[in-house]
């Protein structure tokens, strides 16, 4: 499986995501990770709701909870990194989200 990366902006330096298969990594300079830690901490949610869960999670959810602990400016991805955000949205049955 194709490994997924995201790009995320800090005030403490950028993070850099890697998702592969239902998991995400992060690395980036040890202050960035440490506000990372903290922001996961709080509680971060994924694409439908759920706490987000870096072992077990999507590409939607790891983008839906850096947009929303982040801003949308602190976020980027490449194209095919969007196309399979959008196909992921796209497997929920109509009606699932309230």
């Amino acid at each position: 499986m194709d490994q997924s990366t995201i790009y995320a902006a800090t005030l403490f330096g950028r993070l850099i995501f890697k998702h592969q298969g239902t998991k995400v990594t992060v690395t980036g300079e040890a202050s960035a990770l440490s506000y990372w830690k903290d922001l996961q901490r709080l509680g971060l949610y994924g694409a439908y709701g759920h706490i987000f869960q870096p072992n077990d999670c999507l590409v939607s959810d790891i983008t839906i909870a850096l947009i929303a602990a982040l801003g949308v400016e602190a976020v980027s991805w490449s194209a095919s990194v969007e196309k399979q955000r959008l196909d992921e949205m796209k497997l929920l049955p109509k009606g699932f989200i309230p």
